[in-house]
């Protein structure tokens, strides 16, 4: 069932609060934001609490009555093209006109909802004025111009038939401002304000101007704290909402001219993506959102109309796949860029800072005016109680971290340099982790760890626990919610998370398996996801039972039989090879594996099996030295600081 709201005094309350934001707000660090309709929320909330509210209407009955084709039709016809003109007569449309000749002819294609124009071998097509932009490029064929199918379902169809979205009591939007706490997302150039500050000072307007004329407006942050993507959808999952809006900034720094408004749908299944960033951008993945591809347009095109109003600059409305927070939606979900804070030139018209602090001036008048175009009516009953809630929620906690501490350096910064984004370590609070953590810091990078300590100890960053660049999430890599977020906001990745120790892999052989080759795949899957460099630590116990008194890479491996359980953890980090191995090929991650010998030095415990901490321990209580076998055997050990060496020069130059 689709759910829609009135979509008029949306894009105008949208308008309105836009253009009330000429200049940043001012610089507030991490002090607390309120809203006006609602009580602030708390500045650490310990869980985030759902209120849920009752069910959406169903979408109105289309204006044009367009033909319709089944699911099995449409698989039969992809990847085909479509006659446009054909299409259109059967179609009840009329004809299409050429409107421009050469080698690139233009068509128009009319209905009584608007104008169609595309240019044979553009993917930019024009919609009523507005730029948006096509997945396949139309051909001319036989002289007629055809458009691809995908195009066909999910872009002129939902445009010809029109929007009109039934009326309703229930309304429920979600605004969620971009970005938040050391997540500051890009910065402008004009005034050195974070885009983090723009998004909200944007989303408190927009949910004032909403809320006073009837409408239940939840903000997914009401003050300078980071919300993980997977719980901006949460938020309007619980609250099912019908409308879901992501404010974000643009930037191209260093470069200045780049200007514009951008509002981006999520692409739809088997179209390609207008932007991918350099991720992997699979035509044939299905998200839930995708099954309100039509609506999602159609939203889009009201609001970037609204909103040109205010930015001049039209750059389309655009499709994207790796945008995490309108994956899971289960309702129209946009993500609008409102402009380039790169460019000094590219700024919205209204108030200066000082003249809205005075409380006259054009804001006053368009808040005022808007007020009263929406007649929506006021709130009464549950609907003005939940107004108080807007911004935090009520009801089962969803997966959330606690605040992260302030640190000097962005977790993201929006495409600054790698040097101002984090390095990932995971299995960081272990004994090779946590000296590879204190080297990174000590190079001026921030670092985020994620480790489930079962082998390792927060006791290992003591030294570096007041560091505020620091970020340690306590989790499983398959259990964190966080995990895509941080993997794109990082600059490289050291995967050293792995069940190790011989005591270990022998007392628990399936927690071994699992730990090392799945772990690695939910890493891996990630990592290729957002093209982030990525060091995967192995092990020299891939080389088996080999005598060579030494050992190459490309050594042939003898492993010894599956009933001897110790050879699992050889076959799990020798998968993992596999595995990373097939990333690079298959999918252009830039991996490198490093297969580490016995690595001693501080820190390290013998409760896993470690032999020298053993032999340590047994020599200080005046015991005898257990060895296994003849003692004719052979090790080599490496010192923890030339293994943290080989590991940063391998990540810097894997060549």
């Amino acid at each position: 069932m689709s759910r829609v709201l009135k979509s008029g005094p949306i894009l105008i309350c949208l308008l309105l609060a836009f253009a009330g934001c000429a200049t940043g707000p001012g610089k507030t660090g991490n002090r607390d934001r309120t809203t006006s309709s609602a009580s602030a929320a708390p500045a650490h909330p310990a869980a985030m609490q759902l209120e849920v509210v009752p069910a959406a209407p169903r979408l109105a009955p289309p204006a044009v009555t367009l033909p319709e084709w089944s699911p099995s039709q449409a698989r039969s016809y992809a990847d085909t093209w479509i006659g446009l003109e054909r299409w259109s007569r059967e179609s009840g449309l009329g004809g299409v006109r050429q409107v421009a000749f050469g080698p690139a002819p233009a068509f128009a294609l009319s209905a009584t909802t608007g104008v169609f124009y595309l240019r044979i071998h553009s993917l930019v097509a024009n919609w009523n004025g507005l730029e948006l932009h096509l997945g396949f490029e139309p051909q001319l064929i036989d002289g007629q111009p055809y458009v691809h199918f995908l195009d066909l379902k999910k872009t002129l169809e939902p445009l010809l038939r029109g929007f009109q979205p039934s009326d309703q009591t229930n309304r429920v939007i979600v605004i969620d401002p971009g970005h938040g706490g050391q997540n500051t997302g890009t910065i402008s150039v004009t005034d050195g304000v974070y885009e983090k500050e723009y998004t909200l000072d944007w989303a408190l307007r927009l949910e004032a101007l909403l809320a006073t004329n009837g409408w239940h407006v939840i903000l997914t942050r009401t003050n300078d704290t980071d919300i993980s993507l997977s719980n901006r959808v949460a938020i309007a999952e619980a609250n099912k909402a019908n409308l879901f809006i992501s404010l974000h900034f643009n930037s191209a720094a260093p470069s200045e001219e780049q200007a514009g408004l951008e509002t981006y749908c999520l692409t739809p299944t088997g179209m390609p993506s207008t932007l991918t960033r350099g991720y992997d951008d699979d035509s044939g993945l299905e998200f839930p959102n995708n099954a309100f591809d039509g609506a999602n347009l159609e939203y889009a095109v009201l609001l970037h109309r609204a909103l040109l109003r205010v930015v001049r600059n039209d750059r389309g409305i655009r499709h994207a796949r790796f945008l995490g927070v309108l994956r899971g939606q289960n309702r129209a979900a946009l993500l609008i860029e409102g402009g380039y804070l790169s460019n000094p030139a590219d700024r919205r018209p209204g108030l200066s800072r000082e003249a809205r602090r005075g409380g006259g001036g054009r804001f006053d008048r368009a808040a005022g005016g808007g007020a009263a175009r929406i007649g929506a009516g006021k709130p009464t009953g549950e609907a003005a109680s939940r107004r108080g809630h807007a911004g935090r929620t009520a009801g089962e906690p969803v997966c959330v971290r606690s605040p992260r501490r302030e640190r000097t350096q962005p977790l993201n910064s929006g495409g600054s340099s790698d040097a101002l984004r984090p390095v990932l370590v995971t299995g960081g609070a272990g004994f090779i982790g946590s000296h590879l953590v204190e080297r990174l810091l000590g190079d001026g990078h921030a670092v985020v760890v994620v480790d489930d300590l079962s082998t390792g100890d927060l006791g290992n960053l003591r030294a570096v626990s007041g560091d505020s660049r620091l970020k340690v999430i306590r989790s499983k890599l398959s259990a964190c919610c966080e995990l895509e977020r941080i993997v794109a906001g990082a600059s490289s990745i050291y995967h050293l998370a792995a069940a190790v120790g011989v005591e270990l892999v022998v007392r628990s052989p399936i927690h071994t398996l699992e730990t090392n080759l799945h772990e690695t795949e939910v890493l891996l899957r990630a990592a290729a996801a957002h093209r982030v460099p990525v060091l995967v630590a192995s092990s020299s116990e891939v080389y088996g039972k080999s005598e060579r008194p030494q050992f190459s890479e490309d050594d042939d491996l003898l492993i010894g039989p599956p009933d001897h359980i110790r050879w699992g953890y050889a076959c799990s980090k020798l998968m993992d090879e596999f595995l990373t191995l097939a990333y690079a090929q298959e999918k252009a991650l830039p991996a490198v594996v490093a297969r580490l010998f016995n690595t001693v030095g501080p820190r390290q415990t013998g409760k896993h099996g470690m032999v020298l901490p053993r032999f340590i321990a047994a020599a200080r209580n005046g015991e005898p030295l257990t060895i296994f076998g003849d003692g004719s055997q052979k090790r080599c050990f490496c010192y923890i600081t030339d293994t943290v060496e080989a590991l940063v020069r391998l990540q810097n130059d894997p060549a």
